[in-house]
């Protein structure tokens, strides 16, 4: 996978530990800290690949998507269901005469027995479809759900936690083992903390290396809840949840690397290709001076403004939600020439979709604001906060901060009448969501505003395809 954000340092980094701790008997764990969206799945996957690629080392790695298997309600089952499936693709990969060939085969044995003790001694299911379940059905086998209940009355849980953990301490002897940890953050707090609990029951003190991925601040917030700790010191509240998680959390894990943001070497990495489909657009005006410019380096650096400081994860379902609806729009409206899909067109369709995808709004609001023209997604009213909208306030200010220019004044009597000219770049993109109402004497205004008015006919049936394709 390509790494847009240039983060194999930190993989470097990972890798060292990895190293560095793999001869440790005890066992070693550490955490990796991010928001929501920040690339923590892309860095787990990225590592389990580059550490397969390495021939000095033997590694074994289960990886582990807690949410994705989190409908048993105990999660021991579905680690187990994790485990055997990988040791299964791992005995594919062992050379015959590979010493660790009998290893995984009998852990195999030994941890489907486990497994099947708990499913087939009640229900008579065969223990095979438990891996099976969970890869194909994503859903627990026909109609059943394992309750902690169930799990006790079947199979003691120390006796199933020991015998897991002594194939494991087997396992060990021929290779180097990883257990990685993903979307923790995901889950319902009782459920997260479960899982932290039964892992450190299983790899406490014996040489496996845990990779958890986090968001500390919401597992803290999870920890507090879950132990019913509760801080009336409001303007304290998060520093407080966030002490008492960390002592809590020291039990589970050694260290918590936090992750970085990374950064773009090529700003229009971050469209991941979308920008192939469109056309870069100069025009000069009557002197011969450039009045638009919208190139490369102004695409890029629009887009990157625009998108600072919002989650990857959003951004990336914003873009192929763009190239989906331009490619159903441009089947939909044939005389749209190739020539006329320029970068505006596609910055006019990444701010329509983030109004009709994120906002759930018609359109963007071009409103005057201290003799200013501004564009916003939604407006602030008299402090007024409209909690649907809050949580993505950041993309209306970057917006705001990128469309916005001085009001001019006509030259009628009093300066009453307000005018809209495109005047520069950010005009011209500002004038796709303005209507405008009267001519102009300058020719070229109005060549402007014609052309205008001809996009907007490709671009009132993208907004129409969007409106079907976000509809709840």
């Amino acid at each position: 996978m390509k790494d847009y954000l240039s983060r194999q340092p930190y993989l470097d980094l990972l890798k060292s530990i990895i190293a560095n701790q793999c001869g440790n008997p005890s066992g070693y764990s550490f955490a990796i800290d991010g928001e929501w969206g920040c690339g923590k799945t892309w860095i787990l996957t990225e590592l389990e690949n580059q550490l397969l690629e390495d021939s000095e080392h033997k590694y074994l790695i289960f990886h582990y998507n807690v949410w994705e298997n989190d409908f048993y309600e105990e999660p021991l089952v579905a680690i187990l269901s994790v485990m055997i499936e990988c040791l299964k693709k791992h005995k594919t990969n062992v050379k015959e005469k590979d010493s660790a060939k009998k290893v995984v085969t009998s852990s195999i044995t030994a941890l489907t027995k486990v497994a099947g003790t708990i499913i087939e001694n009640k229900w008579k299911i065969n223990p095979n479809d438990i891996v099976e379940a969970v890869k194909d059905s994503g859903k627990a086998i026909g109609n059943i759900k394992l309750t902690k209940s169930d799990f006790n009355n079947m199979l003691p849980l120390e006796s199933a936690l020991k015998q897991i953990k002594d194939v494991i301490t087997k396992l060990s002897k021929e290779l180097h083992i990883l257990i990685i940890i993903d979307e923790l953050d995901r889950c319902l707090p009782e459920y997260a903390i479960k899982v932290l609990e039964r892992l450190h029951h299983i790899c406490n003190e014996i040489p496996v290396i845990q990779i958890l991925a986090i968001n500390k601040k919401n597992l803290a917030e999870s920890i507090c809840k879950v132990f019913g700790k509760t801080f009336s010191e409001k303007e304290n509240i998060n520093a407080w949840q966030e002490l008492f998680a960390d002592k809590y959390l020291q039990k589970f894990v050694d260290v918590v690397i936090p992750l970085p943001n990374g950064k773009l070497e090529n700003k229009l990495d971050i469209l991941n290709g979308l920008e192939n489909n469109f056309t870069p657009y100069i025009k000069t005006n009557n002197s011969g001076q450039e009045l638009i410019k919208l190139d490369e380096n102004y695409l890029a650096n629009f887009i990157s403004k625009l998108m600072n400081g919002v989650e990857r994860r959003l951004q990336e379902k914003i873009f192929k939600q763009v190239l989906l609806c331009h490619k159903i729009a441009l089947q939909s409206v044939v005389e749209f020439e190739k020539e006329q899909i320029t970068y505006a067109i596609l910055i006019y369709e990444i701010i329509s979709c983030i109004c009709r995808y994120i906002f759930r709004t018609a359109t963007c609001k071009l409103e005057i604001h201290d003799d200013r023209y501004q564009l916003n997604f939604y407006r602030w009213t008299n402090g007024t906060r409209n909690p649907e909208k809050t949580e993505n306030k950041l993309l209306n200010d970057n917006l705001g901060d990128l469309l916005s220019t001085s009001v001019g004044y006509s030259d009628t009597p009093n300066h009453k009448k307000l005018a809209f000219e495109i005047t520069d770049t950010t005009t011209y993109l500002m004038a796709f969501f303005y209507r405008q109402e009267a001519r102009s004497y300058d020719p070229l205004q109005n060549a402007l505003w014609d052309w205008i008015e001809g996009d907007k006919v490709f671009l009132k049936k993208y907004d129409e395809i969007m409106d079907i394709l976000v509809a709840k």
